[in-house]
């Protein structure tokens, strides 16, 4: 697999961390992640990635980056669910630019799916013969054991999370919030039985075994480069 003459980078910009790909002929490539946090605080370590490449397609939920990606590559391509796309989505308010990035890359896998993104947040999409059906958010594996610790006078922080009755207390709070996040996936796998599971983000994996879902690491950067194809209308050029 090789990487195509003038390179297309590909920024995904999440409330946790930035990762930066470049697509490829076949496929994307990670390159590398930066602390959210980091890139905001010190622009030039995002901005430095932007100097001397040819596109930018970016999928960010966080405006401050955007702004930063803007100015400094006023040419960049941002996802929005604008406009003709392949999977229609007759989404009512603001639709995060990560959902419309990931329903487009699992369509390239499968006409029905349910796409479940475990980061900060959770989000789960549900598309059927091409169509957005709706979706469900909640809070991820850190919101949730921060909002216990913060919220409770007793209650300690933990990492982490397994699919287990505990005998301690940092057990059951793990234990608590996998399942919870398992039973939220579980409820929209049993609206649309039959449909496949595509697992996604940073917490995507630990569910795999318990959901039966497929998971896709990098399938935010797979459709941020869709929606490059399909916006900028130009093939790859073959090397």
């Amino acid at each position: 697999m090789q990487s195509i003459e003038r390179e297309v980078l590909l920024i995904d910009v999440g409330n946790t961390s930035i990762k930066v790909g470049r697509a490829l002929k076949g496929g994307v490539e990670l390159l590398s992640t930066l602390p959210t946090v980091k890139a905001l605080k010190e622009p030039e370590s995002l901005t430095g990635l932007l100097k001397e490449r040819g596109e930018v397609a970016v999928a960010s939920v966080v405006p401050q980056a955007s702004k930063v990606i803007k100015e400094a590559c006023p040419r960049a391509l941002f996802v929005e669910p604008k406009g003709e796309l392949p999977v229609k989505i007759p989404y009512r308010g603001r639709m995060g630019a990560d959902r419309v990035a990931n329903i487009l890359g699992a369509y390239t896998l499968f006409k029905s799916f349910i796409v479940a993104s475990v980061g900060t947040a959770v989000v789960v999409d549900a598309v059927v013969n091409g169509e957005f059906k709706g979706g469900i958010i909640l809070p991820g594996l850190e919101l949730m054991a921060g909002a216990l610790r913060n919220k409770t006078a007793l209650l300690p922080k933990v990492e982490g999370a397994e699919r287990k009755l505990g005998r301690e207390t940092e057990e059951c709070i793990r234990g608590g919030i996998f399942r919870a996040i398992e039973g939220a996936v579980k409820t929209v796998k049993e609206e649309l039985p039959g449909i496949p599971l595509i697992l996604t983000g940073g917490g995507g994996n630990l569910f795999k075994e318990a959901l039966g879902g497929i998971y896709l690491k990098d399938l935010t950067l797979t459709g941020i480069f869709e929606f490059w194809k399909l916006k900028r209308g130009r093939e790859l050029p073959q090397l």
